[in-house]
């Protein structure tokens, strides 16, 4: 019997889009949508961490190969 709940999955888009208006970073820019953070300028931590990167996410979810800064994608 499989167990589904712990199979991985590749997330789409839209799971990816929905992580991110969750994300306390994320900010609403006018005529772009929503962005990781202040449109075009990434944020660091004191340590040198990349907290938001500025993009617009409804295009970054969808570019093969990108990342979430905070790892939750």
């Amino acid at each position: 019997m499989n167990n589904w709940q712990n199979t991985p999955r590749k997330l789409t888009a839209h799971d990816k889009l929905e992580i991110c208006r969750r994300c306390p970073f994320v900010q609403h820019a006018p005529a772009v949508g929503i962005t990781c953070g202040t449109l075009l300028n990434p944020e660091y931590d004191y340590q040198g961490n990349q907290l938001t990167c500025g993009c617009i996410l409804g295009v970054k979810v969808r570019t093969p190969g990108q990342h979430c800064p905070q790892n939750k994608w």
